[in-house]
């Protein structure tokens, strides 16, 4: 065997034994990445524009926004009646705020409403918020992944950014209804979420929590219904601000995967109801081909356990 020949088996045998370090360094990613693949699309206005006749079309801003002006034929769906209760006045003062932001189970009324708009398991349904608000097409997008639907589609800029480049194809007529009902089936799908007792058993593992608030929350600030402030111990901040660009575009993969990629073991996003952090997680899904789970119950639930911890700056 000649000197050439060694240097070259011993190259090969460095670059087969690194090769096997990586991909044994942490299974549960290498798994996620060879098997997971993304249910969440990002769709800009103008192909929206073209396509419509494809899609159904839902507006997860609040009910005042949608009466106002709304793209022709969207459904307004709000993500505060999808709960197991329903954050608003009567509640602040008489209801369960822990319940505020975990998503509801009653899969007759979510059955209903879904083929009542005519949604099939497969259908092909974009979400429509707003930079401005606090993600709510994130959540809904994900409440809709949750009960079963195939795929996601996500406004790019959002109603703004269709407003701005199609003045004329707006409205305050709500949207007709479908002449055929949909076939939706549930399909409920747990690896979208956790609960309260894996946040807590997880909490001091290798778990990568994402908090997706402000920095005022994240110091300590209180929002309504949440009885302790500060955030979980380990969390990553994750302000909503910077899930978007200057110009109300979704942020670039490049800047979400120096957010994410550092970090290993089961990831997790929380904010106070589990709405900032649905849009976050899916985000990264569709940017990054990575699940992230959703805590919904969140900073509501978390912080009306006085057992459970909370950090404050």
């Amino acid at each position: 065997m000649t000197q050439k020949t060694r240097v070259t088996l011993c190259f090969i045998t460095s670059l087969f034994v690194l090769n096997h370090s990586i991909s044994q360094a942490d299974p549960r990613l290498k798994k996620q990445s060879d098997d997971f693949t993304s249910r969440v699309i990002l769709i800009e206005p103008e192909t929206l524009q073209k396509t419509m006749h494809e899609f159904i079309l839902i507006d997860a801003r609040s009910k005042a926004e949608y009466q106002k002006k709304h793209i022709p034929d969207s459904h307004s769906m709000i993500w505060e009646e999808w709960t197991e209760e329903t954050p608003g006045v009567w509640n602040w003062f008489f209801g369960k705020p822990s319940r505020w932001g975990k998503i509801t189970k009653n899969a007759t009324k979510v059955v209903k409403h879904l083929r009542s708009i005519g949604i099939n398991n497969d259908s092909k349904v974009v979400v429509i918020g707003d930079p401005k608000g606090w993600g709510e097409e994130g959540r809904i997008g994900w409440n809709l992944l949750v009960w079963g639907l195939k795929k996601v589609y996500l406004l790019n800029g959002g109603y703004p950014a269709w407003q701005q480049r199609y003045p004329e194809q707006t409205t305050s007529v709500p949207a007709s209804v479908p002449k055929e009902k949909g076939s939706f089936q549930w399909d409920w799908h747990s690896e979208r979420r956790v609960e309260m007792k894996e946040v807590r058993s997880l909490i001091r593992s290798e778990a990568s929590l994402f908090d997706v608030r402000s920095p005022e929350e994240f110091a300590g600030k209180r929002m309504k219904g949440q009885k302790r402030g500060g955030h979980l111990p380990g969390a990553q901040l994750v302000p909503l601000k910077a899930l978007y660009q200057e110009n109300g575009d979704y942020v670039s993969k490049e800047i979400l995967a120096k957010t994410v990629e550092k970090n290993s073991g089961k990831q997790i996003a929380y904010c106070v109801g589990g709405v900032r952090s649905a849009l976050f997680a899916l985000l990264v899904e569709a940017k990054l081909n990575r699940l992230i789970a959703n805590y919904d119950g969140s900073l509501w639930e978390w912080s009306a356990q006085t057992d459970l911890p909370l950090k404050r700056q």
